[in-house]
């Protein structure tokens, strides 16, 4: 992993980062209001290799997995972990904002967007799998049984949302406070890797 990671900086951020969403998720205050969606997107901003940064959030998850295994199905935990690829894949996207406007609107979709991805997968995983293959959780196997679903996992929905604000709102207002806009160039996120 080294090669991929420029300097002793980079190595730093990453493990920083994996241990903010390990620890985050494992001493959470609340049920999903967690900082792993914001230590990947963040990831994603700053690593400029989409490997390293989707490396950021699995690792974050397989550590915490091993000290509080919760997943009832094998299915469900696939879908959570590959959920929780996408706020790395939008770092880049919001790396690459210019103007004001740009930097606003992606901002704001890539506040709302982890949250509600992982809601509509996650749940729908549950639903799909039903109790035959592991869901501790029964829906009737149509409409109404998937809204029911969707219905009962609001709050959790909520809690991470909230989450996701709050650790976002951390992790890049740090990194606008510790970057001085004179040496931008110089400290721009965008690695090479």
């Amino acid at each position: 992993m080294r090669r991929f990671l420029q300097s002793n900086s980079d190595l730093w951020v990453f493990f920083l980062l994996v241990a903010i969403a390990t620890v985050g998720r494992m001493g959470r205050v609340d049920w999903n209001f967690t900082p792993v969606a914001a230590a990947a997107l963040f990831a994603g901003f700053y690593f400029r290799n989409r490997l390293i940064a989707a490396l950021v959030p699995l690792a974050a998850l397989a550590i915490s997995d091993l000290v509080e295994p919760f997943h009832f199905s094998r299915w469900v935990l696939a879908t959570v972990w590959l959920s929780m690829l996408l706020p790395a894949m939008l770092g880049p996207w919001l790396r690459s904002a210019r103007t004001k406007k740009q930097i606003v609107g992606r901002g704001v979709v890539s506040a709302l967007l982890p949250a509600t991805f992982f809601f509509l997968t996650t749940n729908f995983a549950v639903w799909a799998i039903g109790p035959s293959l592991g869901s501790m959780f029964e829906y009737s196997r149509n409409v109404a049984g998937l809204a029911t679903c969707y219905a009962a996992a609001l709050p959790f929905y909520a809690k991470m949302l909230a989450g996701d604000l709050f650790y976002m709102t951390v992790l890049f207002g740090a990194w606008a406070l510790i970057c001085d806009p004179a040496r931008e160039e110089q400290l721009s996120p965008a690695r090479s890797m």
